[in-house]
């Protein structure tokens, strides 16, 4: 009867163990089957367009041709540009600066004491004197000024680049190409 009782044991742990696996097996394909395919589709006919513009900001115009005064023994350098404030801003749209050759950077001279505008809209002279430009010795400076938008966007700059020989001899002023 013991042997019996095992026998039963035995075969009752092997049928478990069949489950078990069987179970695992099942268990397994379903976790690693494949999708059955399907006749349903997204398909649409309807579709969207939307279209926009980038905001260009306009730079200043500038008048064709400036000016260069020495001054005495080129010790007062003055540059004059005349120019029109683009339609739909004010003067206070425009930032002016100078351009450093050594970092090819631009450098601000809103509100600087050497940066003098007069005129009533939209037309203005604007005059870049002392400092900004040079001095005794001779040289040569950009100077010039771009519009500001409220939103923080900007025109490229419109600018003026003047040169004098020692002492002030031969001065010279251009309009650089406005920018694209």
């Amino acid at each position: 009867m013991r042997r019996a009782a095992h026998a039963q044991a035995r075969r009752g742990a092997a049928v478990r163990r069949g489950l078990v696996a069987l179970g695992a097996v099942v268990l397994g394909g379903a976790l690693f089957a494949t999708p059955a395919l399907t006749d349903a589709s997204w398909v649409d006919s309807e579709r969207a367009e939307y279209a926009m513009t980038a905001l260009k900001v306009p730079a200043p115009v500038f008048d064709p041709t400036c000016t260069l005064s020495p001054g005495l023994l080129g010790l007062d350098p003055v540059g004059t540009i005349v120019w029109t404030v683009p339609t739909g801003y004010t003067i206070a749209n425009i930032k002016f600066g100078t351009y450093n050759a050594t970092t090819m950077l631009w450098e601000d001279a809103t509100g600087s004491s050497n940066v003098v505008t007069t005129g009533t809209a939209p037309n203005y002279t604007t005059k870049f004197s002392g400092g900004l430009l040079s001095g005794l010795l001779g040289g040569q400076k950009t100077v010039g000024m771009y519009t500001l938008h409220p939103s923080g966007w900007a025109s490229g700059w419109q600018s003026i680049f003047a040169k004098m020989e020692l002492l002030g001899i031969n001065p010279t002023c251009a309009v650089n190409p406005p920018p694209a």
